[in-house]
């Protein structure tokens, strides 16, 4: 019914617009007109992305210290504005767009939205760095059922996605990559001259989704302060697979889910001339009724109630004196505490609880000066974080003892960086390296390891050469490390029914060495008013001592006192050698009115020793196309076609069953559009934007690579949404 009725909205929608906008280009000649006043709030073809398909100079930020052109980051990085982000209310759904990003292995909660970056992401996200104004993430929060960046795309300004180990910035554990996702403020809501305004947005999904959000912001004239408060309700109910979903073990074609989101941020911030400074609170409570395994499980008799949270303070101050363009100091304090809880409703008296506290200090200063012919952009920067974590499982109003011994632990992370930009005519030449220490200490008596420390330096280094114009050469060579986390290293006894864990005490830290090489073009007027914009970017390198969980022993009796029967004893080992590479290339093109876009994407990362794979990806195509037909409207569509994959092994035997990966190929299509009504429409409305659209419109299923056939996770079935924010 709801999606009937969303259908039906959409047309008269639709039809309106075509209305409005055909009259609003009558007076576009009028220069007073207010079409022409609004234009300059809407996006320009010199930042807009087209899904992440990028068109001409965009700079990347997060990933390399100071801002360096999109077309001259000599690796693979996408970046997705507000308008990216406005299909999905999960910013995973968004990242996913994104050559070299992959996810799908989910049951579509909110709570548990499965990711891969180059090979890495769910399951073991200590291998992919995430970032909301520079305080890490951790989407598991160490318990594996959930899967969540506990952030609101309303609210979030920018998200870059780096792929692979390019980056010394964010420290270590970006095996796989990073994700930043940045937070907006009061003037990304003000518009022109105003000094104060108020926004009240809507949003309703057909596929069980609907929200409401407000904001003040205030900016002053003579006190130059300004603030932005800003809340939202969210909530998310039982989930309709795509195209009636899998029956295997009897399954509906829904996900048993509800969800209610309150989101609340608060930020304050002043600019002084020579400096800046700003404060913000985010506030991230989500209670639910899910079930224990999340990411996996759509069994309503083991549905469990809980919470969800995240809170986070942020200072952050820079210095930049006139005159003086070797001084530009920058400071950043934070503090943030993450929690889950979980209790089943049924049958069992079983809990459990996962927190995790951080705080941490960063500082660096940005240099820049000439020696001769030689322009330098110098950084040098250092950084700690101190992380305390706990988990408590309780079965019957006992807690458990046994493979919890890690728990609590305390960590800290100490870094120093130094690069150093050069511009030598047509080339610019990176060099740096980061040094890491890292030091975890076990807080339980029972643990049978105590600490763990190790120490690594990585370098950086990245050339991009204008061979001639608008063509550059790219090539850059990296290296990343990885301590093992507290359970790899230390866990002991039972903690799932498959294993009894055994300690290593020998554990090794990971390290990732890649090479990327490539190139980018930048073609303008080839048809008149047009541009062409392509990166291809081919990576290849290993990931040495990667830690994997091994069976030391088959078949073994579990001690007395176990409720599960373990079927092996496990313990987390170095193999020898992973082996990753691939390519990524996008292409864009604008002319007039329309946008087109693509990207190609693959990806093999295997075991060197055995050849199989240690995750599987299939290839993936993405097309896009965008258009105009007056200036406040925009229409657009994308496919995503993934390819039979490569399965090397093509199943697996579990308990006796022999389980086989997918091995077909498939395709999604989504359409997309915004509307923003010309200012003075309405009397009390300063500006206002309708977004609208439909996911997944031919209701295709989508099974991840490293599925199997009969999986239940399908993906979300067809969703129409409408999305409505008015300033005043």
């Amino acid at each position: 019914m709801i999606e009937k009725s969303l259908l039906c909205s959409l047309r008269i929608l639709i039809s309106l617009v075509l209305c409005v906008g055909a009259a609003s280009e009558i007076s576009a000649n009028d220069e007073n007109s207010p079409i022409l006043q609004d234009q300059n709030s809407s996006n320009d073809a010199n930042t807009t992305i087209v899904n992440s398909v990028y068109l001409s100079e965009v700079l990347v930020e997060s990933s390399t210290i100071v801002p360096v052109g999109i077309r001259k980051y000599a690796g693979g990085v996408s970046v997705l504005t507000a308008d990216d982000l406005s299909a999905s209310t999960n910013v995973i759904d968004a990242i996913k767009n994104v050559a070299g990003v992959d996810g799908g292995s989910d049951m579509g909660r909110h709570i548990a939205k499965q990711f891969q970056i180059r090979g890495f992401g769910s399951g073991n996200d200590n291998r992919v760095i995430i970032k909301q104004d520079g305080v890490k993430r951790s989407a598991g929060l160490y318990s594996n059922t959930i899967s969540s960046f506990r952030a609101d795309s309303d609210i979030l300004k920018r998200v870059e996605v780096t792929k692979g180990a390019s980056s010394i910035l964010h420290g270590s554990g970006a095996i796989g990559g990073i994700v930043s996702m940045q937070t907006k403020s009061a003037s990304d809501y003000l518009d022109g001259d105003k000094s104060f305004g108020a926004m009240l947005g809507r949003r309703l999904e057909s596929n069980n989704m609907h929200s409401h959000r407000a904001a003040a912001y205030a900016k002053g004239d003579e006190i130059p302060l300004e603030i932005l408060i800003y809340g939202k309700r969210a909530t998310y109910g039982n989930l309709k697979l795509a195209d009636g979903g899998s029956h295997y073990q009897n399954t509906d074609d829904r996900t048993f889910n509800n969800e209610h989101i309150d989101t609340a941020f608060v930020k304050i911030g002043g600019d002084f001339g020579e400096h800046k400074f700003s404060m913000s609170m985010f506030d991230y409570d989500e209670k639910l009724h899910t079930l224990w395994q999340a990411i996996t499980a759509n069994s309503e008799n083991l549905t469990v109630g809980g919470n969800l949270s995240q809170r986070d303070y942020v200072f952050d101050y820079n210095f930049t004196p006139e005159n003086n363009a070797l001084i530009n100091t920058s400071f950043k304090f934070y503090k943030s505490e993450a929690k889950y809880y979980k209790e089943y409703e049924q049958y069992y008296d079983l809990n459990s609880a996962y927190k995790e506290k951080k705080w941490g200090l960063e500082l660096k200063n940005i240099s820049e000066f000439d020696t001769g012919f030689i322009r330098h952009n110098l950084v040098i920067g250092m950084d700690y974080e101190n992380t305390r974590q706990n988990s408590i499982y309780t079965r019957n109003k006992v807690v458990s003892v046994s493979g919890y011994e890690t728990f609590p632990n305390e960590g800290g992370i100490y870094g120093a960086y130094i690069q150093n930009l050069m511009q030598i005519d047509r080339l610019e030449l990176t060099l740096g390296g980061r040094f890491d220490r890292y030091d975890r200490k076990m807080k339980n008596s029972a643990a049978v390891l105590k600490d763990f420390s190790d120490h690594k330096f990585s370098p950086h280094i990245a050339a991009a050469y204008e061979a001639f114009d608008g063509f550059n050469l790219l090539a850059g060579y990296s290296q990343s490390f990885r301590a093992p986390a507290a359970n790899e290293i230390a866990s002991s006894g039972y903690n799932n029914a498959m294993y009894l864990f055994v300690p290593n005490p020998d554990l090794k830290s990971e390290t990732a060495k890649e090479y990327e090489l490539g190139f980018s073009y930048l073609k303008d007027e080839i048809f008149g008013d047009d541009v062409f914009d392509a990166k291809f970017i081919y990576f290849n390198g290993t990931i040495d001592d990667m830690i994997a969980l091994s069976v030391i022993k088959e078949g073994q009796t579990p001690p007395p006192g176990i409720y599960f029967s373990p079927d092996y004893y496990g313990q987390y080992k170095n193999v020898d050698k992973a082996k990753r590479h691939g390519i990524e290339l996008s292409a864009g093109y604008k002319i007039d009115d329309f946008k087109m876009g693509a990207s190609y994407e693959r990806l093999r990362i295997y075991d060197v020793g055995t050849g199989e794979n240690i995750n599987s990806h299939a290839n993936k195509l993405m097309l896009s196309a965008e258009y105009s037909p007056f200036r406040s409207l925009n229409l657009g569509a994308n496919v995503s076609h993934w390819y039979k994959p490569y399965q090397n092994p093509s199943s697996y035997v579990s308990r006796g069953t022999t389980y086989y990966y997918v091995d077909k190929a498939f395709t999604i299509a989504n359409f997309y559009g915004s509307y923003k009504l010309p200012k003075g429409t309405f009397s009390l409305i300063n500006g206002a934007t309708i977004g609208f659209g439909v996911n997944n419109i031919f209701d295709k299923q989508y099974i991840n690579a490293n599925r199997t056939k009969d999986t239940t996770a399908v993906g979300l079935g067809r969703n129409f949404y409408i999305d409505f924010e008015a300033k005043f």
